[in-house]
């Protein structure tokens, strides 16, 4: 008797992993989607720079939105406190661009300078920006 159960019970756990849909939830599973948000250059090369030159470096990043519905930016997060982020729209509106820009203070950076700048936004999306460049004394 108790194979039985065990028996039905296998099989119950078999037809219900045979089953599997993934739901329209999991965005990770459709490769061809367009991608809801895109950059033109994901990275800002500022090439070799003298600090007794500049004592800062402007940025620009032009975001677009890929879709027809409005998308928020939630929060840019930066890699290192020498970055700072200039005042933007949080709301990207549909097939439209905003701009995210800022600049490097080179204060205290020498060498070779690689930082990265989040972009959250949408529901835990994510945006991956990088400043490169190097730093002379």
């Amino acid at each position: 008797m108790k194979s039985n159960y065990l028996f039905i019970i296998i099989a119950i756990l078999f037809i219900s992993c045979n089953n599997y849909q993934p739901d329209s939830r999991n965005r990770g599973l459709d490769r061809t989607a367009r991608a809801k948000v895109s950059v033109t250059n994901r990275y800002f090369d500022f090439g070799s720079v003298s600090k007794s030159q500049f004592k800062t470096i402007p940025f620009s990043f032009t975001v677009y939105n890929n879709t027809d519905s409005i998308i928020q930016i939630v929060k840019i997060d930066v890699a290192c406190s020498c970055i700072v982020i200039n005042e933007h729209n949080n709301a990207l509106d549909p097939l439209d661009s905003i701009k995210i820009g800022g600049y490097i203070d080179l204060k205290n950076q020498r060498g070779h300078f690689n930082k990265c700048i989040y972009v959250n936004y949408g529901i835990d999306e994510l945006l991956l920006l990088r400043i490169k460049g190097d730093v002379e004394e």
